[in-house]
């Protein structure tokens, strides 16, 4: 399979347009084309690295189409019902104006495994409405903040205050 295929196919498992892809990238738009439409364009070994990096990407998967497309950084095992956390969804968030999101009933639950959760609970969640943290955070994403975080180190991290 050539390069043209692979880049397709992983355009089409993450649902993005080549401009979104050469957004999350930091790449013009048209560098991104020409590896669809130029004859000898190929993505740089950076520019391999960068997508692996961005994207969760196999690397040898992106330059051989051998093995899986993404990488699975998560031992697998089984969970049952009983190990995991069903949290209400509070609110939407976006980046912004402040909301209030105590009190509120929610319309809505996530239900996670609590190995997913880096810091300790208790938890809320909001639904992110916009698109101001992509390629990262998109609309209509989940965001799962700890009301325990005053001890923190918060670094690289989504902070809701």
């Amino acid at each position: 399979m050539d390069h043209k295929e692979l880049l397709s196919d992983l355009l089409a498992a993450l649902s993005l347009s080549k401009k979104k892809f050469a957004e999350g990238l930091g790449l013009s738009q048209g560098n991104v084309s020409d590896w669809f439409n130029k004859p000898n364009a190929r993505p740089s070994i950076g520019a391999l690295k960068r997508i692996s990096e961005t994207y969760n990407v196999n690397l040898n998967w992106l330059v051989t189409g051998e093995g899986a497309m993404f990488i699975d950084t998560r031992a697998r095992r089984v969970i049952s019902a009983g190990d995991l956390l069903r949290l209400p969804v509070v609110a939407d968030i976006a980046a912004g104006t402040g909301i209030e999101a105590f009190d509120v009933e929610p319309d809505e639950w996530l239900t996670l495994h609590p190995s997913l959760l880096a810091v300790p609970g208790p938890y809320l969640a909001f639904k992110v409405s916009g698109e101001s943290m992509a390629p990262y955070i998109l609309n209509n994403d989940y965001a799962v903040v700890t009301q325990a975080w005053h001890h923190l180190d918060i670094n690289e991290r989504i902070c809701a205050v």
